[in-house]
C-alpha cells in the first residue's frame, strides 16, 4: 500500500470518526436535562501565588496571572452521585450551579456554561483537524514559494570513464549507463558522485554527477583503455 492510499484511508476514517463524534455530541445536547450541581472542594490560587510559583501563562508577549479556581461539581441521579471536576476557572463558583445531564447516562454531564460534556471526544478531534490544517497550510505556502521563487534546477548525470579518465559515455538514465557497461564488456572498478554547477539560459544549474570508472574484462581490449 503506497503513501497516497494511506493518506486517503486516514482522511476517510478521520471524517467518519468526526461525523460520529459530532452526531454523538449533538445527541448529548438534545437529550440532556438541567439539574442542580453542588460545588465542593474549592481550591483558590491567587494571582500572587501564581507569580511566586511561576505558573503564569504567556501568549503573544502578554502575561496572564489571573486568579484561578478548581472545584468539584456533584449531581445526583438514580440514587447515585456523579462528579465533574473543573480546573482553571477564572470566576468563583456559586454553592449550587446549573448542570446538563443525559438522563439515560447520568454520568455524562457538564456545567451549563461549558460547551463540551465530560466524555466528549470533540475537543481532541478539533485539535487533530487544527494540526492537519496547519500542516496543509505549511505545505501550501512551501509550494507557492517554489512556484513564485523557483530555486536552481537540479538534474543528474551518469558518466563512465576509462582508466585514463577519458569520458566514454554520458546519460541521464542510470539503466542506460548499466547497459553500456554490460554491452561494452567492462567491469566496474570504482564509482563516486559529485555536484557540478553549469549555466543554462543565464541560470546556474546544479548537476549531480555519478561517475563510474571501468576497465576492460580480461581477454578483451577496448579502445582507449
Amino acid at each position: 500500500m503506497n503513501v497516497s492510499v494511506l493518506k486517503k484511508t486516514f482522511l476517510i476514517l478521520l471524517l467518519m470518526f468526526t461525523g460520529y463524534t459530532v452526531f454523538t455530541e449533538y445527541q448529548y445536547h438534545r437529550h440532556s436535562t438541567t439539574v442542580d450541581g453542588i460545588v465542593s472542594n474549592v481550591r483558590y490560587v491567587s494571582s500572587a501565588e501564581r507569580r511566586m510559583t511561576d505558573t503564569c501563562t504567556h501568549f503573544r508577549g502578554k502575561e496572564d496571572c489571573s486568579a484561578l479556581y478548581d472545584y468539584d461539581v456533584t449531581w445526583r441521579s438514580q440514587n447515585k452521585n456523579y462528579v465533574y471536576h473543573a480546573e482553571g476557572e477564572r470566576q468563583a463558583p456559586a454553592t449550587v450551579i446549573c448542570v446538563n445531564v443525559v438522563p439515560e447516562n447520568p454520568q455524562i454531564g457538564k456545567p451549563c456554561k461549558n460547551i463540551f460534556f465530560n466524555v466528549s471526544r470533540l475537543p481532541g478531534v478539533i485539535a487533530v483537524w487544527a494540526i492537519l490544517g496547519f500542516i496543509f497550510l505549511i505545505v501550501l505556502l512551501h509550494k507557492f514559494k517554489q512556484r513564485r521563487f523557483p530555486g536552481p534546477e537540479k538534474s543528474q548525470l551518469y558518466r563512465i570513464y576509462n582508466k585514463s579518465f577519458h569520458l566514454l559515455f554520458e546519460t541521464s538514465d542510470a539503466e542506460d549507463a548499466m547497459r553500456f557497461i554490460r554491452k561494452g564488456h567492462y567491469r566496474l572498478h570504482a564509482s563516486n558522485s559529485a555536484i557540478d554547477v553549469a549555466e543554462s539560459d543565464g541560470k546556474k544549474v546544479k548537476i549531480k554527477c555519478v561517475n563510474y570508472h571501468v576497465r576492460s574484462r580480461k581477454g578483451r581490449r577496448k579502445l582507449g583503455l
